[in-house]
């Protein structure tokens, strides 16, 4: 069966999901807090389809690699960046919205994605933001059915850096996970103020 959705009260970015196949776009959307990577903060952030947040100057670019990556000249978070792939007819889609009350609310980016070609490789993960520690973002990882090894995850700040990388490509690098995982397999905390960046899991 389909994987329950781990954020609750979470709504779909319009347009994706349903009777409609996504593949390599991006949405800008309000977002209810400000939030900053870099020292760039914004009330807006495109969710791209393959698996990133970008604050400023997006790309809808499939074919991931190193970062930072010139495509993206703006602050950005790489949860799984790879060619990810919302099939029509499922529940696949990016799910946000806030946990927590203000002034410590959390906005959460969930991804239920597939694989462009491989409609049987799942993906779900989270991008979090926080509302009392700008320049930190999270991701939670749930389901990778490849376990890393065709994305790039990590955060920059332009094309040209600073940036930091926690894979490309490897692996082993992101547990699989299952369908019925409902907790976190993997966290990783990257603080974009320090230049540095945690794992547990």
């Amino acid at each position: 069966g389909a994987p329950a959705v781990q954020l609750i009260g979470g709504v779909t970015i319009t347009g994706w999901g349903g009777t409609v196949n996504v593949d390599d776009a991006y949405v800008t959307i309000s977002l209810p807090f400000s939030i900053t990577l870099y020292g760039y903060t914004t009330s807006s952030a495109s969710v791209q389809s393959n698996g990133c947040i970008c604050l400023a100057g997006c790309s809808s670019s499939y074919i991931n690699g190193p970062l930072p990556s010139s495509g993206f000249s703006g602050p950005t978070a790489f949860g799984y960046w790879d060619d990810l792939y919302i099939y029509a007819g499922t529940s696949q889609s990016v799910y946000y919205g806030t946990t927590g009350t203000y002034p410590n609310r959390n906005l959460v980016f969930e991804f239920y994605m597939a694989h462009f070609g491989a409609p049987n490789l799942y993906y779900r993960f989270q991008i979090v933001f926080f509302e009392a520690t700008p320049n930190v973002v999270r991701y939670l990882y749930y389901q990778a059915s490849d376990s890393g090894a065709s994305c790039t995850i990590g955060v920059q700040s332009s094309g040209t850096g600073p940036s930091m990388t926690y894979s490309v490509n490897t692996a082993g690098s992101v547990p699989a996970g299952s369908s019925t995982t409902s907790s976190a397999t993997l966290t990783l905390t990257f603080n974009t103020a320090s230049g540095t960046y945690s794992s547990s899991g």
